[in-house]
């Protein structure tokens, strides 16, 4: 149960969600960034879900309902940050992590389907893998937990089965990337818009941002779009609005 403000400034946080396989980001407001906001973003969710090393996720990877694969950007940045630390244990699985990226790379080049891009995967990244899972197995005994490089390479043995997902499954990402460059604009800019006067307004905020970010997705001028839109929707019954969404705006012409 969320507690009301009374008349008092809050933070809150909004959190995005995209779907590469229907071409949509989502943003939902709420108050809290904890592991309940977590539960009520995803209520109810099935299917892959693809996230970076934030503990309010953990949970999911031991859910029957949801795939959890996790993102190896984030563990290759953290190895580039404790370069200064070890560089050379750093740079060995950096230079791993280069060429699985790489791999990522063709596959994008070529424009491969899930199941073509799940071939090459285990052709050649899967072996790259195992090498790194080897290396961090034998390795992990010879840092100090708490040292930088500590750090990064218990993320990586810790999170393993997370990170290993995308050799299982064709449809999911080495890393959640995607979704970092659907969030970027918003994180730029969001001085410029540091307060939204009430929790309604968030939520609406969060509205356009979903239309906005999904109109940019399908290649929609958003100016262009929302004229359209407020001279068609007076026009609509509230059940006659599917074509008009930035999904099937391009079949309305």
């Amino acid at each position: 149960m969320i507690t009301p403000t009374n008349g008092r400034s809050t933070t809150g946080q909004m959190w995005l969600r995209y779907s590469p396989e229907l071409n949509i980001v989502t943003f939902t407001y709420d108050r809290h960034r904890n592991t309940d906001a977590a539960h009520r973003v995803l209520d109810g969710y099935r299917g892959i879900l693809q996230t970076d090393g934030y503990i309010v996720y953990d949970a999911y990877s031991k859910s029957e309902a949801v795939i959890h694969a996790g993102c190896n950007a984030h563990a290759r940045r953290g190895l580039e940050e404790s370069k200064n630390n070890d560089s050379v244990r750093a740079t060995h699985a950096l230079h791993i992590y280069r060429e699985l990226f790489d791999i990522e790379k063709e596959a994008r080049v070529q424009c491969l389907k899930p199941d073509e891009r799940l071939l090459l995967r285990r052709e050649k990244a899967a072996p790259l893998m195992q090498s790194l899972k080897d290396w961090l197995d034998q390795e992990l005994h010879n840092v100090r937990p708490k040292s930088s490089i500590g750090k990064a390479m218990l993320y990586c043995a810790g999170r393993w089965k997370e990170l290993a997902r995308f050799l299982e499954d064709g449809r999911i990402e080495i890393s959640n990337n995607l979704i970092e460059n659907r969030v970027r604009p918003f994180a730029i800019g969001r001085k410029n818009w540091l307060f939204c006067g009430s929790e309604d307004a968030a939520r609406g905020m969060a509205t356009i941002l979903t239309v906005q970010g999904t109109c940019k997705l399908h290649g929609i001028n958003f100016f262009e779009y929302t004229r359209q839109l407020l001279e068609e929707i007076p026009r609509r019954m509230s059940g006659d609005i599917d074509d008009l969404l930035p999904t099937n705006w391009n079949r309305t012409g």
